[in-house]
This record gives C-alpha cells, structure tokens and sequence, in this order.
C-alpha cells in the first residue's frame, strides 16, 4: 500500500509539473508601462508607438535587430506573416499628454520579447527592450523619449 501512495504521489506531481509547463511562468517582467509627453515632444508634433509583444524566439530575436523606422516600414508584412505572434499596442501621442497606464495584452506575461518603437522626426533614437522592465514609465521628449525604470 506504501508503495501505491509513493507511485500515486509522483504521478500527482508529474500532472502538476505539466500543468505548470503549460501555463508557464512568465517570460518577461513586464507589469505595468505608462506613457507621457512633454510639451515640446517631437518638436511639437504627435508621435506613432508602438509597444509590441512577440511570442516566438525566432521572431523576437529578428525584432532584437531592427531600427524604429524598419519597424514601422515593415510592420504591415510583420503583421501579415506572423499574426498570431505579435501584439502591438499602438498610440498616437500628441505633445502635453498627461501620463496614462498603457493597455497589455491578456497573454502579455507569455511574449519573449516587448520591444517599444517610435517614429520621432529624425529616428535618432534605438528601440528600447521592456522585456526585463517590470514597470517602465515613457517620457516622449523633444527629441526622442527617455525610459524612467
């Protein structure tokens, strides 16, 4: 009978340690990200982003390497090709937005990589991996934006 609740025992914790293998832990720290722009951002003008949460390692290593403006150049092709692996929550900011909690998707916690892009006049500025960022404040500037962790 010992025998019986030791087997019994292990293959409850086998079920378990699968169930816990699908439902994964998460696989970035995001929790929370908010945005807010200066009055003088962009040089006055509004500003795409586009926060975007990519679910495939493949995939998220291509997005680790591309610039803001290749993003929103290839964007359309991205989103055509793979739909089921990215979330992209995009804004439009205009200058003097009062700071306002960004909407995540439900499966936010399962994406291998947040990256944020944006389309500032001159594109001087990289795009900024969130991944590991549990909460992440975004401020657009004048000439690019500034990351407060």
């Amino acid at each position: 009978m010992q025998r019986v609740n030791t087997i019994l025992a292990l293959l409850a914790l086998a079920l378990l340690g699968g169930c816990a293998a699908l439902n994964g832990e998460p696989r970035n720290a995001v929790t929370a990200i908010s945005i807010e722009s200066t009055p003088d951002s962009n040089h006055r003008t509004p500003v795409a982003v586009d926060i975007v949460f990519v679910h495939g390692k493949e995939l998220a290593a291509e997005l680790a390497n591309i610039s803001n403006r290749a993003w929103f150049a290839k964007k359309p092709t991205l989103l055509a090709r793979e739909p089921d692996a990215l979330d992209v929550v995009h804004y439009e900011i205009t200058p003097l937005t009062p700071r306002f909690a960004v909407n995540l998707p439900q499966e936010h916690t399962r994406a291998h990589g947040v990256w944020l892009f944006s389309n500032f006049i001159g594109d001087n500025q990289a795009p900024i991996d969130l991944s590991q960022q549990a909460q992440s404040r975004i401020v657009l500037e004048k000439n690019g934006l500034r990351l407060i962790k």
